[in-house]
């Protein structure tokens, strides 16, 4: 009877509630109370033939006594991971971690083995289910079901899901059951060491990854998620390259609002993603015309970001739950719902409203207010329901504190609570019209509000936060219902105070009711990612978070994934911080037959590089780890000027037209790149310089000389003469004379600054050392062996090498290649102190003209040793 009872009958218990705080429960050698990312570790190796082993390791975990019914159960959690939320069974953690798998195989996870530690005594709270926030969770019974008859639960201690489809990779999710139970022997077992392993068994058969686009490196916002979603991407991305150039940008707006939106698509070929602006008669009618065009453009471009225009009755969406679903166009590689795309909406029902809009995502991007300090300043707002069913174990308002924790140890000064109980619209509005860059709610909510506060679609209107725009993630139910009346994530992106903007920048809000842990998962995860630094999109915060939230949650998550939506610009880099400035270097002026221009920002791995002109895309590129970004132009350049714009997280843009050259190019090298000079007093010395023009045939070289850094008093250093013209291929003698007649005893610095109309200047560093006679014994020659840089180099078979020997002596000087052998000699022998020159022909010792490449060339004099390196490209 009482089997029949626990199956059929189904106790149910209402009155329950937290006792007290959680309590740690160490495993093995764990010091004692360890943080959430503390209490589990997984290790991941590589295995022959494409397979993946995954270690777990679990330090502890903490049990919260739960009263039910008059007596004491145990809610069990462990660290961030989430649980199964099968109602009426065990509510225990699992393990979600997805791995990237072969294209084409199928993929099997193997139990390799586990070791569990015994607790008995304990009675273990059941789930209550995946409840929607439009539910109080303390209004629900808890609901005893089979799994308490006895056995232990779950079964299996392992599972995996289909393969699904990233964009670039192919991966799956393996489920790890840490923790099982047997309610009638009352023992809790805990993992505390287990082994996966992921191995082919076959061809592939469900998501194979057949990508017919072509060839080319992982996507760069895309790249940024594989990182924090694949456990083995450390592994397994080293075999992608790194791309040059960002994803791009497809926009569809229904006819009436084509004209609103020219500056927004302006600005986006100016900062570097190519965007096409289409009209919705060019696209389609229907959702599915249009899921079919986007699908289609994938697949022949590089495409990563879309943004639809128009409000539900000018743009349709796909259907999910009954409700708008523009998450469902991002699907586009496989049968799966993990997205390919990032996809934003512009809801609007007139031009004025894309305008408005348009202002708000050029303006946050294109003109941050320099030394503002709501730059680092955040809100957070939670509801006090939840404790025990939300993701963690926590209730609304724990979960937003976590996540201010995490904001305050990350570039933010200050964050509001703005909690239940007494959280109120007061609170919100304040805070908004100070200014803050991010607000993070969750708890109930409406169409048009949030319960928690009773903030609404009249006090968004309200607000007079002029220009300090914060993005918004929304955990509550319905804020983003745009297909009937405006919605509270309209609201907010749609509103404004005589023609300025005010509101807020972006928003991820949801068309139905949201449930209550799988979304406060995937808002931990977007924020986890934004404190990491990492130069982010909004997009990317968005469809990464939820991402997780898949993995953890599996069809939960995948349900609202695909009702939550974007409003605003998916590709908008965020900002956290005070905008800093910009160092940026690069040529003066490009060449109008370039098919390349570099572009050096110091320390700024990662920013993004672009050329354009009058608003059309030229090319972009993002800097490498050296702080190197190697634009390469698409199409000819146009006559006049171009526009290089650099933009990276939390800096201000750098903007500077670049005048293009149509004439042949000349190009300034100087030599020797510095002088050192010993005389005694009341003496007067010469040095020579040259002045060459390296640059394109037919060019000329107009410079000029300038000595700076002498100091007041007589100049003791003058060049002569001080301007002139080289005509290309030729070198130009300057004279430099030292007088110590206008200087004490002692070293004495300048330089000689040699400038040219659209080039870089380059400096000579001058040191004069003046002694008496017998300190100086009578020598004027620098006692430095010097090698000059080649000149041209890189050359087409022709360059001059000079090298400054300090005395006369025996001197050698070769070329050798990459392999260090000698292919020729240019002198061997005795030579006098002063400046020689060589010339190379690119020849070997038999006269054959040698491979294009690298090569070096060695002075070997009085002892030492100096190379350098020449190129010879024909």
């Amino acid at each position: 009877m009482r089997r029949v009872s626990w199956l059929v009958l189904s106790l149910l218990i209402v009155t329950a509630g937290l006792v007290q705080a959680a309590e740690f429960v160490a495993l093995g050698s764990a010091p004692g109370p360890l943080g959430p990312r503390d209490q589990i570790e997984v290790a991941v190796s590589r295995l022959a033939g494409g397979g993946v082993r995954l270690e777990y390791t679990l330090h502890g975990f903490e049990m919260t006594p739960v009263a039910i019914g008059g007596r004491t159960h145990q809610l069990v959690t462990l660290g961030r991971e989430a649980r199964s939320l099968e109602q009426g069974a065990p509510d225990l953690p699992r393990i979600a971690r997805s791995v990237i798998i072969p294209d084409d195989a199928e993929m099997e996870a193997r139990l390799v083995s586990i070791e569990y530690r015994d607790f008995p005594g304990v009675d273990v709270v059941p789930s209550k289910g995946n409840l929607t926030r439009d539910i109080d969770p303390a209004t629900v019974p808890y609901t005893f079901g089979a799994a308490y008859a006895g056995g232990w639960y779950p079964a299996e201690a392992i599972g995996q899901s289909d393969p699904y489809i990233m964009r670039d990779l192919r991966g799956l999710v393996v489920e790890f059951q840490p923790f099982r139970y047997d309610a009638a022997a009352r023992t809790l077992q805990a993992c505390t060491r287990a082994v996966i392993d992921v191995v082919p068994v076959g061809p592939g058969r469900i998501n194979v990854l057949t990508d017919a686009r072509a060839p080319r490196g992982l996507s760069r916002e895309f790249r940024q998620i594989y990182e924090g979603h694949f456990a083995n991407f450390v592994l397994e991305g080293t075999r992608y390259p790194d791309p040059g150039e960002v994803g791009e940008m497809l926009v569809i707006a229904h006819d009436d609002f084509v004209s609103g939106l020219q500056p927004f698509v302006d600005w986006k070929n100016q900062m570097g993603i190519p965007t096409t602006l289409l009209a919705k008669s060019e696209v389609g009618s229907t959702a599915a015309q249009i899921a079919a065009y986007i699908s289609a453009y994938y697949a022949a471009h590089d495409l990563a970001f879309v943004l639809l225009v128009g409000d539900y009755a000018y743009m349709p969406a796909p259907l999910s739950s009954g409700a708008p679903a523009d998450p469902v166009y991002s699907l586009v590689a496989g049968s799966d719902s993990y997205p390919d795309l990032f996809v934003g909406r512009l809801s609007a029902e007139n031009l004025g409203q894309v305008a408005l809009q348009v202002q708000k995502f050029v303006e946050y991007e294109q003109t941050p207010q320099t030394g503002a300090g709501w730059y680092h300043m955040g809100t957070g707002i939670g509801s006090s329901e939840g404790a025990g069913i939300g993701d963690d174990g926590e209730s609304d308002r724990q979960h937003i504190d976590n996540i201010r924790a995490d904001l305050l140890n990350f570039t933010y000064t200050y964050v509001d609570q703005i909690y239940d109980p007494g959280a109120n619209s007061t609170m919100v509005a304040t805070a908004v019209n100070q200014g803050r860059s991010i607000i993070n709610y969750c708890g109930h909510g409406s169409t048009t509000s949030w319960s928690t506060t009773g903030f609404s679609n009249s006090h968004v209107n309200a607000l007079t936060n002029y220009n300090k725009l914060p993005f918004i993630i929304s955990v509550a139910c319905v804020n983003g219902a745009f297909q009937s009346g405006t919605c509270f994530a309209e609201a907010w992106l749609r509103a404004s105070q005589s023609g300025a903007p005010t509101g807020a920048v972006a928003m991820y809000a949801s068309t139905v009711n949201m449930s209550w842990a799988p979304p406060m998962a995937a808002q931990d995860e977007s924020v986890d990612l934004l404190v990491l630094g990492r130069k982010r999109t909004f997009g990317a915060l968005c469809y990464c978070g939820s991402s997780l939230m898949m993995d953890e949650y599996g069809s939960a998550g995948v349900s609202e994934f695909k009702n939550w939506h974007i409003f605003g610009d998916p590709s908008l880099r965020v900002r956290t911080d005070t905008p800093g400035t910009l160092v940026v270097e690069h040529d003066a002026t490009i060449d109008g037959a370039a098919t390349s221009f570099v572009v050096t920002v110091p320390g700024r791995a990662g920013a993004l590089c672009g050329l354009s002109a009058g608003g059309e895309y030229l090319g972009s590129a993002f800097a490498n780890a050296a702080g190197v970004a190697d634009i390469a132009i698409s199409g000819a350049l146009p006559e006049g000027e171009v526009t290089l714009t650099v933009t990276d997280f939390n800096m201000s843009p750098y903007v500077a037209g670049i005048p293009v050259f149509t004439g042949p190019r000349p190009a300034l090298s100087v030599s020797p790149d510095s002088l050192l000079v010993e005389m005694g007093i009341d003496e007067i010395h010469t040095e020579t310089i040259q002045v060459a023009n390296v640059g394109d045939e037919g060019s000329l070289l107009a410079y000029t000389i300038a000595v700076t850094g002498m100091g007041a008093g007589q100049p003791w250093l003058t060049v002569s003469p001080n301007r002139g013209s080289v005509p290309a291929g030729e070198a130009r003698e300057i004279v430099a004379t030292f007088d110590s007649r206008m200087v004490g005893l002692g070293t004495h610095r300048a330089r000689i600054v040699v400038s040219a109309p659209d080039l870089p200047p380059v400096t000579v560093e001058v040191e004069l050392v003046v002694g008496d006679a017998s300190a100086v014994g009578g020598r004027d020659r620098p006692e430095v062996l010097a090698l000059l840089p080649a000149q041209p180099n890189p050359s087409a078979g022709g360059t001059m090498l000079a090298f400054r020997l300090p005395q006369g002596g025996e001197a050698s000087l070769g070329i050798y290649d990459m392999n260090g052998r000698l292919v020729r000699s240019l002198h061997n022998g005795a030579l006098g102190a002063g400046l020689h020159t060589r010339t190379w022909d690119g020849r070997d010792a038999e006269g054959r003209p040698l491979p294009d490449g690298v090569y070096f060339y060695r002075l070997e004099a009085d002892g030492l040793r100096l190379s350098d390196k020449v190129t010879i490209v024909r």
